[in-house]
């Protein structure tokens, strides 16, 4: 099982899903990939932050645009600031998938 947390940025209001993984590895990938397939998910632009050790993906969906950012220490986070309804939407999907597991949040951790 995969855990993740739904949860603010920090000092933020905005959602992002939060993977807590040991690795960042291609059956993951797959598997979350998998998950989203009922969004039809289409990848639009990767970007190489070299200076932050980060890689972002940028996609499109039926529900919008989201991005995916890799960091070379396997944090892996799904973001959407300006459509935070994409995001909400991912949360049901990954509840309901038999690989993802949500863990609880305290939104005050995060201000």
């Amino acid at each position: 099982m995969y855990k993740y947390k739904l949860r603010p940025g920090y000092k933020s209001s905005e959602l992002l899903i939060e993977f807590c993984i040991k690795s960042a590895d291609d059956e993951f990938f797959q598997i979350l990939y998998g998950s989203l397939n009922s969004l039809k998910i289409k990848q639009k632009q990767v970007t190489d932050l070299w200076m932050n050790d980060e890689v972002v993906t940028e996609y499109d969906s039926d529900s919008g645009c989201f991005e995916i950012s890799v960091d070379i220490w396997d944090g892996v986070f799904i973001m959407s600031p300006n459509n935070q309804a994409v995001i909400n939407k991912i949360d049901k999907i990954l509840i309901g998938h038999k690989d993802f597991t949500k863990l609880d949040v305290c939104f005050d951790e995060y201000k």
